[in-house]
């Protein structure tokens, strides 16, 4: 339906731009965009179609007025002509229904029920994550549909100064993704997490971050415990080895002589 409605297009504009194009030479573009457009709730669409000649628009026609409208005066002919051309404004009104609502029928698995489930990274900077960073960056990527609601924790508690966003960013693959800055000076025993609820999670997603020092604190701390541990085993190890020898060394009695036989 679309390509026909192209070809007619065409013919009917050939007549109105062949007088502005006597005067001039080179190459002509001439383009016509068909769009469908949605509300949030994906109901009642919208048809609109955009004439371009050399870049130029210069008719436009929306589903909401009924009728074509110059944009341009070298469109004006164009309109005139096709607004009173009543069987091509009630196909054309028509084609909201053919088109854009059969797409939407079409297409709602891939696109309205769509759901990709978000990537989730904090990554602190300055001073590579010790203590004294002063930024935690939480990237989350990959996500679809582009609603999201992200908010950084502290202790488990909602932080609600000190943030920036880069808001809600385009992959160009029909995924998103977000940035949410903390600014911060993090102390030893402080657990920072970001939170984020998309429609795609059952549940809100925490992905938590603690400072280095707290981190290199606790591996000491379990080093510490292992090595004390395998120490306790050698010993105890070496003591069962120590008194099983002691045990198995027996004395052998040495008889003495009475007296010499005469």
């Amino acid at each position: 339906m679309l390509s026909l409605m192209l070809a007619a297009f065409q013919l009917l504009l050939l007549p109105g731009f062949l007088k502005a194009s006597e005067n001039s030479a080179g190459v002509y573009v001439y383009q016509w965009k068909a769009e469908c457009w949605y509300s949030s709730e994906w109901q009642d669409p919208v048809g609109v179609d955009k004439i371009y000649y050399n870049n130029e628009e210069v008719v436009e026609y929306d589903s909401r007025v009924g009728k074509f409208y110059a944009k341009s005066d070298l469109g004006k002919p164009t309109v005139e002509y096709w607004n009173n051309d009543t069987e091509l404004l009630e196909r054309r009104k028509a084609e909201v229904a053919t088109v854009c609502k059969h797409n939407y029928d079409i297409s709602k698995q891939a696109i309205v029920d769509r759901n990709v489930v978000p990537k989730v990274k904090i990554s602190p900077t300055g001073n590579s994550g010790s203590i004294h960073s002063n930024m935690l960056v939480c990237f989350v990527s990959g996500f679809y549909p582009p609603s999201m609601n992200i908010s950084w924790l502290k202790n488990g508690e909602e932080v609600t100064h000190d943030i920036s966003s880069t808001g809600i960013i385009q992959n160009g693959d029909w995924t998103y993704q977000i940035h949410l800055t903390l600014e911060l000076t993090p102390k030893a025993g402080e657990k920072y997490g970001c939170k984020v609820v998309h429609s795609s999670l059952r549940e809100p997603l925490i992905v938590d971050w603690v400072p280095e020092e707290t981190l290199s604190g606790k591996n000491k701390l379990i080093t510490g415990i292992g090595g004390f541990v395998l120490g306790t085993i050698f010993i105890i190890v070496g003591l069962v080895v120590y008194l099983r020898n002691k045990k198995g060394q027996t004395r052998i009695p040495v008889p003495q002589s009475e007296g010499l036989m005469s």
